[in-house]
């Protein structure tokens, strides 16, 4: 604006407006453009304007734009880097508009730097006249490229109505008229006073004030976000606050119920292993009481039908004078004898493939063949059964008599018969037919042995 302003003289009053860097006094990284810092780039301004003062020459617009070009094109560069590195993913596009928007007004300035003299006269090279016209191109380009990226931008523009306000127009006319003097090589200078006056400037005024307002607004959404952050970043340090005064606690009762939920552990481990083996104990007492593939049937709550075997060898005995015996003995010691007599009895059971059906006072009853069908065995397993009770029987001594000797009667037969189980309480598995009836008669009718 100093080269439009009368020229050299106000350039040199206008320098004065440069040392005051208000809009990058406050940067928090210097940008490397040659300056180490801020002071050495004043440093550097001063020689230069100090140069151009003492040294006026004719070319003095051309080292002035091509001085101040440079600077401003590093501090441009800066900025782009600065909107690359940014993590404001919300802002980006607005940065990039931002920065469009500086190139743009970087643009314009250069045009009226060029253009102000050809506006008053002075002669331009042919090479300005290409300067002109390349940075109306790239200021156009950038206009669009900042419309594109922000809305904000594009609303700031039709606000100004920068796409039908004749200034727009006229300034584009500006650059004809330019572009034409080119080829003819003669300029049109009321012409283009007259543009360049009306509406030029008013397109910089344009320029400057989207780029402030388009600052403010920026400016305002980062501060907005931050506010947003720092209340996101108070919850969390809340949550964090409760989360270490709530975890001791909540450590401590889960430490409780863990160790409750041991307790009950253990608890239900042994009662497992108690019911197992109170399970195995029921097990066996009904495997003595009844045989296994019967108990199996019930347990199954299947019914039992009777079954029919064709073969099968029936033991009855009973004690010789058990009647006297038990005149001469209380009750207690007649059960501790029988007790005594019949796990005797049980023992022999065990070495041979015989059932023990039942016992009744002194009787003791023995099948084999039945429940388990063993062929032809069943005879040679409850004779050799009996042979051996019958050996055993000369070395038990009677408890309450034991000068006496102890006599059994035994009887033997071999035929068909049926079992069963009878009853719902107390159920008893039972045998039937000719066989087993035989067998007892020949026991009650036994010589004493």
């Amino acid at each position: 604006m100093a080269l439009y302003n009368n020229g050299f003289e106000n350039i040199i009053d206008q320098f004065e407006n440069t040392n005051s860097f208000a809009e990058i006094k406050d940067l928090s990284t210097w940008p490397l453009c040659g300056f180490e810092s801020l002071s050495n780039m004043q440093r550097s301004l001063k020689s230069f304007k100090h140069r151009i003062t003492v040294g006026i020459s004719k070319h003095y617009r051309s080292d002035i734009i091509a001085h101040y070009t440079s600077i401003c094109t590093c501090f441009i560069k800066s900025l782009v880097h600065s909107i690359t590195e940014t993590d404001h993913s919300f802002i980006w596009m607005d940065l990039i508009a931002y920065k469009m928007i500086i190139k743009a007004k970087e643009n314009v300035g250069l045009i009226f730097a060029f253009g102000v003299g050809a506006t008053y006269g002075e002669n331009l090279t042919i090479n300005e006249y290409i300067d002109i016209a390349k940075n109306f191109a790239l200021m156009a380009e950038h206009l669009d490229t900042a419309l594109d990226y922000s809305s904000y931008v594009y609303e700031l523009f039709q606000l100004h109505k920068m796409e039908t306000t004749e200034s727009v127009t006229n300034f584009s006319a500006y650059i004809e008229v330019l572009s034409e003097a080119i080829l003819q090589e003669s300029v049109n200078n009321s012409a283009l006073t007259n543009y360049f006056e009306t509406n030029a400037i008013e397109y910089f005024r344009i320029l400057r004030d989207v780029k402030r307002q388009l600052v403010v607004y920026i400016t305002s959404r980062i501060d907005s976000e931050q506010l947003n952050l720092k209340l996101i970043e108070s919850l969390y340090i809340c949550a964090f606050l409760i989360s270490v005064i709530i975890a001791p606690v909540l450590i401590l009762m889960m430490k409780r119920l863990t160790n409750k939920l041991q307790t009950v552990a253990r608890n239900l481990l042994d009662k497992s292993k108690e019911l197992h083996e109170e399970k195995y104990r029921a097990d066996a007492l009904l495997y003595q009481m009844l045989p296994r593939q019967v108990v199996k049937q019930l347990k199954l709550n299947n019914k039992v039908d009777a079954e029919f075997y064709e073969h099968a060898t029936v033991f009855f005995s009973d004690i010789v004078g058990f009647t006297i015996m038990s005149a001469k003995a209380s009750p207690i010691d007649i059960v501790d004898f029988l007790n005594k007599l019949y796990q005797f009895f049980d023992d022999c059971l065990d070495v041979y493939d015989v059932y023990k059906v039942e016992t009744i006072g002194d009787a003791y009853m023995v099948v084999s063949g039945v429940p388990q069908r063993n062929g032809t065995l069943h005879c040679s397993e409850i004779a050799l059964m009996a042979l051996d009770i019958l050996e055993g029987t000369k070395e038990f001594q009677i408890p309450h008599l034991p000068n006496e000797t102890l006599m059994l009667r035994i009887g033997i037969h071999t035929g068909p018969c049926c079992s069963g189980v009878v009853g719902n309480k107390m159920p008893r598995f039972c045998l039937f037919g000719d066989t087993v009836n035989t067998a007892s008669r020949m026991e009650s009718c036994g010589s004493r042995k």
